[in-house]
């Protein structure tokens, strides 16, 4: 074993002293440091805390939908379109059944020989008509419905008025027209963009 005289002096840590003063610094030092970074972390704790209570009042606020609820909805609209499809078939099928003749409805007590459309001339010179017993609508545009012109009506014809266009076939073209009026297929109303 080895005497003290021969330990190597590089073992010895060297011990300092601290007066009162000094010693009093050191640890307000500690202390404030210490008190900065548990502020900042409270802080840091304090803001996550407050988005966290932020998104569960925005949650709290949003009303609870029942899926059997969202599920009712869609089958209600469902029923809608289809009893939608189911009147415009049962009036085109009318339409279709009508003889567009005056006193042809089940109202009239005798049917007469003239046509029950009401002839309107459009300020576009399209000439349109629409009987009054099914409200079809017929124009000039389309070749099918000009022999309805020619039968005779006590129905005075109407019109809008004269205008003048630069090109009165693109004004006559232009009238967008209605689904009873293209005299095509009905609509499938049943598919429904966003569902």
């Amino acid at each position: 074993m080895p005497s003290k005289e021969q330990t190597p002096e590089t073992n010895v840590i060297p011990q300092k002293s601290f007066n009162y003063s000094e010693l009093t610094e050191i640890v307000a030092k500690a202390v404030a440091s210490a008190q900065i970074q548990l502020a900042s972390t409270l802080a840091q704790q304090g803001d996550q805390n407050a988005k966290v209570l932020a998104e569960a009042l925005r949650e709290s606020k949003t009303p609870y939908v029942d899926p059997k609820h969202i599920e009712n909805e869609k089958m209600m609209r469902d029923q809608m379109r289809e009893t939608e499809r189911r009147k415009r078939a049962a009036k085109r099928a009318e339409q279709e059944a009508c003889p567009h003749l005056q006193g042809s409805s089940p109202e009239s007590a005798t049917t007469l020989p003239y046509s029950s459309f009401a002839v309107h001339v459009l300020d576009s010179s399209e000439v349109i008509g629409i009987c009054t017993n099914c409200q079809k609508i017929i124009s000039s545009r389309r070749p099918e419905d000009l022999r309805w012109f020619k039968v005779k009506s006590t129905n005075v014809r109407s019109a809008a008025g004269q205008r003048t266009f630069y090109d009165n076939q693109i004004a006559i073209k232009s009238r967008q027209m209605m689904d009873d009026e293209l005299g095509t297929a009905i609509p499938d109303v049943t598919s429904v963009e966003g569902e």
